[in-house]
């Protein structure tokens, strides 16, 4: 889950229809297993947690990384905002 995560942050602007395809398929995951939970597994143990342990900052560096990596994505596939920074620094001031 936290890979397709990280495919999803970091790459939405190359694929922006990633997040419905991998809504879709998460669903029929939770489906698929709460089928399995009720029908083939023994009723599962239930166990206290602090928080979901080192996963946190995993996810947290995920989301700071996936901020310049879009801010690249857009920057480098655009057509606008470069033509717009060499509008901005130009030194000959035409």
């Amino acid at each position: 889950m936290v890979i397709q995560f990280g495919y999803i942050v970091l790459f939405a602007p190359a694929f922006p229809l990633a997040p419905f395809f991998s809504m879709i398929t998460n669903l029929i995951e939770i489906r698929i297993n709460l089928n399995n939970m009720a029908y083939n597994n023994k009723r599962n143990i239930a166990m206290g947690s602090s928080g979901i342990g080192s996963w946190g900052s995993i996810i947290e560096f995920l989301t700071l990384v996936s901020i310049a990596t879009n801010c690249g994505i857009i920057y480098f596939t655009s057509s606008v905002v470069p033509a717009q920074a060499q509008q901005d620094w130009n030194v000959d001031g035409v």
